[in-house]
């Protein structure tokens, strides 16, 4: 979380480069910028799905789920 939280606010102050240095990463063989944060939001998602997690009533993991299933919001 710590690298990720580094990383974007370099890229949030240079935008442009993001597609770059994510490219030139997966080219090198390096993680990818926020890798490990899509991983972990993932790994969130599937188990409130299958109901390993429950989160707090009507929190926002929950307010989008709902939208997801209502097909009102894409990937």
């Amino acid at each position: 979380m710590n690298e990720s939280m580094i990383y974007g606010s370099r890229v949030g102050l240079f935008p442009e480069l993001h597609a770059s240095w994510t490219y030139l990463a997966a080219k090198a063989g390096l993680p990818i910028p926020f890798g490990g944060v899509g991983a972990f939001v993932t790994e969130q998602i599937d188990n409130r799905r299958s109901g390993k997690l429950s989160g707090v009533e009507g929190d926002f993991l929950e307010k989008l789920l709902k939208l997801k299933d209502a097909c009102r919001i894409d990937d």
